[in-house]
């Protein structure tokens, strides 16, 4: 990005500070990395405040923009001394994007589970009609990287906004799509009360001709506040809505659920919210029908691995809370071995506890297999519940083909081996599709 020479600070660092180094080329302007510890890929001409002080080291540092990263939260500003530090001046990828664009064709869509797929699932709609689009946000690809590439007249964007990002917008979104809402991120949130607080941020920034979409559970909390855009509720009468066995919008029957091609009863939530959001925006396309018959999902979201195998590797890695793994767990309809655990993040065990009990009374869980930092007390807690179910603990950090090995041992031919973690996995990954990938890998080699 050109124009006048500033002076940038990026604290923390990972895909979006990379693309923060794109986006102000630092042969234009200068830049300071302030993290905890170096990073190894930092690129050449950005300078670098590391230590246990690198926040503090912002003040007097004569910065134009602070840029904080997903991962940083907000209250890392405030010191021990009682000082913000340079809270005025910070910013985030996400509304340096809204601010450049400019536009009225952005949809954000955020929620606890479903966001990636709701996400997608609406880009492929809106690209059904003939209109450009691109998607950005949690997804991997830095809003900051829409920005610097060309775009299309009347293109539309599709931002995937989780808290990290939304915790202190202050741009508004012209659309926003609200799915259901319940807990995660409390090793990251000072309270459950701010992580509810903050899906619904974007909202108070919107005017009258915006629009939020928003699932049928938030309508008391919307009647609560004052409705400074049209709400349209889904499920509903009205709007998109399941019911004897199809896909409706209003009256009309789209689909039948048995054509649908993403798999799960948990995602019929998140058809609905695409739907009703490309209707309402749109207008109805015969070629939705299409997107619906093909769309099948995004990657490790219970995906199946391709493959010869006598049996179904499926990758479910994105899964990082008990209640999505819960979700695997009642989906899949064959005997299963899942693998389980990663780093935890203060959630409640008992949605993923429940659906394994369920799981075994119904004769799909033949056993489970436990990973990473919850792996011991993970398997305790399943020991508590399901006394008679095989469990084997893999204690060893990052040895996905250890689980796996072990997995393939209590399988018979014809299961599915599960990964479906219900945990973070920072503790042993650099992400969750790094983790997908040593299942994969590690599925590869077992076959």
């Amino acid at each position: 990005m050109g124009g006048v020479n500033i002076k940038i600070a990026i604290v923390g660092w990972c895909e979006q500070g990379r693309s923060a180094c794109r986006y102000w080329n630092p042969d234009e302007h200068e830049i300071v990395v302030h993290s905890l510890v170096r990073p190894a890929d930092l690129p050449v001409g950005v300078r670098h405040i590391d230590g246990p002080d690198h926040v503090r080291a912002l003040r007097g540092g004569g910065y134009d923009k602070v840029l904080r990263v997903p991962i940083v939260h907000p209250e890392e500003f405030n010191l021990s001394d009682g000082r913000a530090v340079a809270s005025e001046k910070v910013t985030t990828a996400t509304d340096e994007f809204l601010r450049a664009w400019q536009r009225s064709r952005v949809i954000g869509v955020t929620g606890t589970k479903g966001k990636s797929t709701t996400s997608a699932l609406i880009a492929r709609l809106i690209a059904a009609t003939g209109a450009a689009v691109r998607t950005g946000g949690n997804n991997g690809t830095s809003p900051l990287d829409l920005l610097t590439s060309a775009s299309a007249a009347g293109e539309w964007v599709v931002l995937e906004l989780a808290n990290f990002q939304l915790i202190d917008l202050d741009s508004r979104i012209p659309n926003m799509v609200l799915l259901p809402v319940d807990l995660d991120h409390l090793d990251w949130h000072r309270s459950e009360q701010e992580y509810l607080d903050v899906k619904f941020r974007p909202l108070s920034a919107q005017c009258a001709d915006d629009w939020a979409f928003m699932h049928e559970s938030h309508r008391s909390r919307s009647q609560t506040r004052q409705a400074l855009s049209r709400r349209v509720f889904y499920p509903g009468s009205d709007t998109a809505h399941v019911r004897e066995g199809w896909v409706f919008f209003g009256e009309y029957r789209v689909i039948p659920v048995d054509r649908l091609a993403i798999p799960g009863v948990h995602n019929l939530i998140n058809v609905c919210a695409a739907l009703t959001t490309a209707i309402t925006l749109l207008g109805w396309h015969q070629e939705f029908v299409d997107v619906l018959e093909s769309f099948a999902g995004c990657a490790h979201r219970l995906e199946k691995i391709p493959g010869a195998s006598d049996l179904c590797w499926v990758d479910d890695s994105a899964a990082t809370t008990p209640a999505a793994a819960a979700a695997a767990l009642r989906t899949v309809s064959i005997p299963m071995v899942i693998i389980l655990g990663g780093s935890d993040k203060a959630l409640s065990w008992s949605p993923l506890l429940e659906a394994m009990v369920w799981a075994r009374s119904a004769g799909r869980l033949r056993a489970a297999i436990t990973v990473g930092a919850v792996a011991c007390g993970l398997a305790d807690a399943i020991y508590d519940r399901l006394p008679g179910l095989p469990v084997i603990t893999v204690t060893p950090p990052g040895r996905m083909d250890m689980a796996v090995d072990a997995a393939r041992s209590l399988a018979s031919p014809g299961d599915c081996v599960l990964l479906s973690p219900g945990f973070a996995s920072l503790d042993q990954y650099e992400s969750y599709s790094h983790r997908s990938e040593e299942f994969r890998k590690s599925a590869a080699g077992a076959d």
